[in-house]
């Protein structure tokens, strides 16, 4: 089967309130998320705990 048929429960609502919370967080177009990973804050790797 190539093709599947799908139904999602979609509220354009809850988009919009994402996008607000996402630039409230990470800038307009994501230069605070750009500039939290080049500081390395919330990365959690082998060596180190989060930032």
């Amino acid at each position: 089967i190539v093709a599947q048929r799908t139904e999602w429960d979609f509220d354009p609502e809850v988009g919009k309130q994402r996008r607000a919370r996402y630039e409230e967080e990470n800038g307009r177009y994501g230069e605070l998320a750009i500039a939290k990973i080049g500081m390395g804050i919330g990365y959690k790797g082998p060596w180190g705990t989060s930032a």
